[in-house]
């Protein structure tokens, strides 16, 4: 959107902000990356704790809630986070991602602007 409105110079400066942004919640050891488009992932190696997860998702939301300057443009932004915690039984990344998008879909259903642990009797889409 920001694209289309405010054109691609703005579009660009928007990203680079918003992962300086995403970048000062996580450890130096967490690795954020570009999926595609609005889309990106966040892998925090090393972290068995649902708690320590919920912790940085808030974290996230509350520093891409604040209004943002890029450009001399001010606007908002949200962000919404489908999440699924590593399990040894389950090791396939594709697995995974699958289980981040069906609470990424819920979290969306919902209203946006927060985030989703993937649960197994989510898996059915509504």
């Amino acid at each position: 959107m920001i694209n289309d409105t405010m054109g691609h110079d703005v579009g660009d400066a928007f990203l680079q902000n918003f992962a300086h942004r995403i970048q000062s919640c996580l450890r130096d050891v967490d690795m954020f990356a570009r999926m595609g488009g609005d889309e990106f992932t966040i892998l925090l190696p090393g972290v068995e704790c649902e708690e320590h997860v919920k912790n940085v998702a808030q974290r996230i939301l509350q520093c891409v809630d604040q209004p943002w300057e890029v450009q001399d443009q001010q606007f908002r932004a949200t962000v919404s986070m489908g999440i699924t915690m590593y399990q040894s039984d389950k090791t396939e990344a594709s697995h995974m991602l699958k289980e981040v998008d069906v609470a990424l879909y819920q979290v969306k259903g919902k209203g946006r602007n927060h985030f989703q642990f993937y649960q197994q009797d989510l898996d059915k889409y509504p």
